[in-house]
């Protein structure tokens, strides 16, 4: 299975998040490609089996400017995700009211591109510092993913 993960990221976190899903899914037997959202250019997602796409959440409770600049160019282009298996991640902090309110602004991006958000979105805390934790959230959460895109 194609698989391709694309990252909007501000700080960095999450493009080091959509690299150690990229890992992960690798060592589950897909194959991913891990691409920024501001400089993939016009590459074809429609070779894709399934689309990871990852942002935080900025301001109070805002996309990322990146993530935000990624979905502009993506109406001006009149991309259409017509039917395209996406699922979606988010970093946050949970200290925040607007914690990982940038996923359902996302959701709602892709969903409006044709897109068909396939699961219960991601939600990650930056705030919690146990490693194992997370990650047993992110191969759980994987192992769905990768399920979901077989179907599509």
């Amino acid at each position: 299975m194609k698989i391709s993960i694309i990252y909007a990221t501000h700080s960095g976190n999450t493009e080091s998040m959509a690299h150690g899903i990229k890992g992960l899914l690798d060592d589950m037997g897909h194959k991913t490609v891990c691409l920024d959202a501001l400089s993939h250019g016009a590459l074809d997602l429609t070779n894709f089996d399934g689309i990871i796409f990852g942002c935080s959440t900025h301001g109070e409770g805002e996309l990322n400017p990146e993530a935000e600049r990624y979905f502009e160019r993506l109406h001006t282009k009149d991309v259409d995700f017509n039917g395209k298996a996406v699922a979606i991640f988010g970093l946050g902090e949970s200290v925040y009211p607007c914690f990982c309110s940038s996923v359902p602004i996302a959701e709602k991006k892709f969903m409006s591109l044709g897109a068909r958000v396939i699961l219960p979105s991601l939600k990650i805390d930056m705030m919690e510092f146990d490693q194992k934790a997370r990650e047993k959230q992110l191969i759980d959460w994987l192992k769905r993913v990768g399920g979901e895109f077989d179907t599509y």
